[in-house]
């Protein structure tokens, strides 16, 4: 396998064989010299490339992500590896490490273009080991290889979802009734302000929320609208 080019973009870690690593120093070295002061981090889990291989007979682009590419690269060196080599040797996070190696054993059955898979796995007493098909075949000498898709994380239930709405909404009151009872007046937009300032560490307020919060403050009578109704008076 020879890499022909590669961009990469989201920072998840990942160690690059020395084809990729030096490509990526010898760029890195360029960039810092050319922009003075400038910080450079190489994102590898939205990067994608070309890998160029000869396989039975044949040669094939094979156009990959580029932990895909740092599987692939990997055979350069060894003609198998086990699912936990593979896991030590690129510092690919385990559930990414799995859907790249299930799109590369994957194939392609559909299309203009049907090809078989790029590795083949089996079960040995060392766990599940990849190969690289020697008896690859595609019609085609340009070869997307797709991803599985992650896994969605499950939804939160109603419950969890009214739990954390309440709890917002008690910590918003909270942080205006303490900063009312401080500052005794204030006008509408600064106490927007502090309020949002006083509850981002926790959660990004949405400003309609609290609004309705003041809303509701003035009603239980903590707080009353000044006369030009720009500006509230802490009542409590």
């Amino acid at each position: 396998c020879v890499c022909v080019c590669v961009v990469v973009q989201e920072n998840v870690s990942c160690t690059l064989p020395s084809e990729l690593n030096e490509v990526c120093q010898g760029f890195k070295k360029f960039f810092l010299e050319k922009y003075k002061g400038k910080c450079l981090t190489w994102h590898t889990n939205l990067g994608n490339g070309e890998v160029n291989t000869r396989l039975n007979g044949h040669s094939y682009d094979l156009l990959v992500n580029t932990h895909q590419m740092v599987v692939l690269l990997l055979f350069n060196t060894r003609q198998q590896w086990t699912e936990d080599e593979l896991l030590t040797r690129t510092s690919i996070p385990e559930a990414d490490l799995k859907r790249q190696l299930m799109s590369l054993c994957a194939g392609r059955q559909k299309g203009k273009a049907p090809a078989s898979p790029v590795l083949l796995k089996h079960k040995s007493e060392d766990g599940t080991v990849y190969t690289v098909n020697t008896q690859f075949v595609s019609r085609s000498t340009k070869v997307k290889i797709g991803s599985v898709p992650a896994a969605k994380e499950p939804e939160e239930s109603p419950e969890i979802k009214k739990k954390v709405e309440d709890d917002r909404k008690y910590q918003i009151e909270a942080a205006i009734v303490r900063i009312m009872k401080s500052r005794q007046l204030l006008d509408h937009n600064s106490l927007i302000a502090e309020v949002a300032k006083h509850v981002q560490s926790r959660f990004v307020p949405n400003t309609n929320l609290i609004k309705t919060r003041i809303e509701s403050l003035i009603e239980r009578e903590f707080l009353q609208r000044t006369e030009d109704r720009r500006a509230y008076r802490y009542l409590a």
